[in-house]
Parts: C-alpha cells; sequence; structure tokens
C-alpha cells in the first residue's frame, strides 16, 4: 500500500509540475481572423495580402510588435518590405498562463499629425496563453506562423538591438 501511496504522488508532483510552467509562446504569431484582399487575376491570380498586428516573441524575452501587411501565394508567406508599417520593442515573459509585455514604439515609416506623445510612451499588458496554440491580446485571439518567422526577421532585424 506505501508504494502505491508513494507512486501516487510522485506522479501528481510530476502532473502538477508541468501545469505550472507556462508553454513557450516564442515564435511569429498573427490574428486567428484575417480579411485577405486579393490581387487582380492578371497580376497574379495566387496573391493575397492582408494588413497585421504581428507579435513576434523571441526566445531571450524581446518583443517586436508590428502592424504591416504580409502576403500569402499559395504556402509562400512573406512580410511585405514596401508597404507602411509600425514596429514597436519590447520584453516579454510568462508566468504561468499569461506573460507580461511592456513596448514602445520606435519606427513608423508614414508620420502622422498631432501630439505623438502617447504613440511613442511606453505601453504595457497581458496576454492570455490558452495553450501553444492560440493566444490572447486585448480580446484578440492570435495563432502562431511560423511561415512569416524568415521574413519578419529580415523586417524587424534592425530594430532587434534598439535599448529599451
Amino acid at each position: 500500500m506505501r508504494k502505491i501511496g508513494l507512486l501516487l504522488i510522485v506522479v501528481l508532483s510530476i502532473s502538477f509540475a508541468g501545469y505550472s510552467q507556462a508553454p513557450d509562446i516564442s515564435g511569429v504569431w498573427i490574428p486567428v481572423k484575417l480579411h485577405w484582399d486579393h490581387a487582380p487575376r492578371s497580376v497574379d491570380p495566387h496573391l493575397s495580402d492582408s494588413q497585421v498586428e504581428l507579435l513576434w516573441f523571441l526566445s531571450n524575452g524581446k518583443l517586436i510588435l508590428m502592424y504591416c501587411t504580409i502576403y500569402r501565394r499559395m504556402e509562400t508567406w512573406a512580410v511585405s518590405a514596401g508597404d507602411s508599417e509600425a514596429v514597436y520593442s519590447g520584453s516579454w515573459k510568462a508566468t504561468g498562463s499569461t506573460a507580461e509585455i511592456a513596448y514602445r514604439l520606435i519606427y513608423r515609416d508614414v508620420a502622422t499629425t498631432g501630439d505623438q506623445s502617447q504613440a511613442y510612451g511606453q505601453h504595457s499588458g497581458k496576454v492570455r496563453i490558452v495553450n501553444r496554440d492560440q493566444i490572447v491580446l486585448e480580446g484578440v485571439r492570435f495563432r502562431p506562423e511560423p511561415r512569416l518567422e524568415v521574413s519578419a526577421k529580415q523586417q524587424a532585424g534592425p530594430f532587434l538591438n534598439t535599448n529599451q
């Protein structure tokens, strides 16, 4: 009986240990729901684009948030190098089922008028980690999109060494 009780304690402690750790959310995430605009058939019948909020959680705790255009041509996806974008840089730390994030605007290629102090200030929030395939930020559900990893790195690379 003591052996069964000891075995039960070991199994339960291993099971609960897994629940205390947050799933790894490193990588590029995009909203689950996207609106795709299709290129004219005469240009390319397989090409479409979407305006997105892209989250890139780097494994070192750095966060890049981009408002950008992504292109999809069949199974090839890429972050646009020529459309307008805004880039935020910050940090993230996952604990249990949430990740604390802090970020600030570091680049915007389209100038806007008026007071910009709010836009360039520090922002923070919480990401709810539903599971390894879904997170929620400000009511928007996101999913991982590994097909955008290479082009996100190309576009955000110059901003990775920006000091907070």
